[in-house]
């Protein structure tokens, strides 16, 4: 989340002096895309750790309709923004709400998740990774 915080800034920062041209925005938007792709496994493994087992299909259910609901209104409140706002401050706003979100993750992450004694971190790791590729 922090890194796509700082894409969007990037771009927002760009909008706002000007320097947006079209090889900057194309590679910030791949980054971003590839940012998006390591978030949706991430997902699925963290949502392993916080839900239930017999849980899970009516957490990704959830999951599915947020996504679907905010791919559709996202865009909406964008458009409303750039009647009012620059494309820059709406930009700005969407990475503040990827800090946002990126920091609640960590502030739970720090206070709840802890990785069991006998495992190593990188042993832990992959195995939330096999983890969430098994319910993606």
């Amino acid at each position: 989340m922090g890194v796509r915080a700082l894409i969007f800034v990037a771009i927002a920062v760009a909008s706002f002096y000007a320097h947006l041209s079209l090889p900057v925005f194309i590679a910030l938007a791949f980054a971003s895309g590839c940012c998006d792709a390591l978030a949706a496994a991430g997902y699925s493994a963290a949502l392993a750790d916080v839900v239930p087992r017999e849980r899970l299909a009516l957490a990704n259910a959830w999951i599915a309709s947020a996504s679907v609901y905010a791919g559709l209104v996202g865009p909406v409140a964008a458009g409303a923004g750039l009647l009012r706002f620059s494309a820059g401050t709406v930009l700005l706003v969407n990475a503040i709400c990827f800090a946002a979100s990126g920091a609640f993750l960590w502030r739970r992450r720090a206070s709840e998740v802890e990785a069991p004694a006998h495992t190593s971190h990188k042993t832990a790791t992959l195995s939330h990774v096999a983890e969430g590729l098994t319910y993606a």
